[in-house]
This record gives structure tokens, C-alpha cells and sequence, in this order.
């Protein structure tokens, strides 16, 4: 599971997202975004995906749970994550 903590804006609450790593090269976000390593994944998850629903708001529609420390956003960050 890769977990992302951030700010947004300067703010002082601490963000979270969780994404799933898939599991085969089979997964749909592996076979749509076709990195060729698992590093190159995670990039593209965190710069293309989850700072496009930060930067055009898609965000804000996310379910939010906090853990006390960190709000967590359970987001669609693209396909089969």
C-alpha cells in the first residue's frame, strides 16, 4: 500500500491517500499507465493522478476519515486503484 501525507496550500492539516499497488502487471492502473518499473508507478500515481484531483478539485467530493493525525481522502485515483 503506498501511503501519501501532504499539506495542501500551506494549511496546517495533514492530508492522506492510500493507493493499492496492483498486484501483477496485469492490474488496470499497470496495463493504462504502463510503467516499467514499480518506482515509475508510484510516480505517475502520486504526480499525474493525485495532484490532477488536487489541482481541478475533484478532491474535495472524496469521503474523509481522520485517525486523529491525518485526514484521509478515499479518492478514485484512476483505473483499478
Amino acid at each position: 500500500m503506498l501511503e501519501i501525507l501532504f499539506r495542501w496550500e500551506g494549511g496546517a492539516d495533514l492530508w492522506g491517500v492510500k493507493i493499492p499497488y496492483p498486484d501483477t502487471t496485469e492490474h488496470p492502473s499497470w496495463v493504462a499507465w504502463d510503467p516499467q518499473t514499480i518506482e515509475e508507478w508510484a510516480m505517475y500515481a502520486v504526480r499525474e493522478r493525485l495532484i490532477e484531483e488536487l489541482l481541478t478539485g475533484a478532491w474535495l467530493k472524496a469521503v474523509r476519515h481522520s485517525d486523529g493525525r491525518v485526514t484521509w481522502l478515499e479518492a478514485d485515483l484512476g483505473p483499478g486503484t
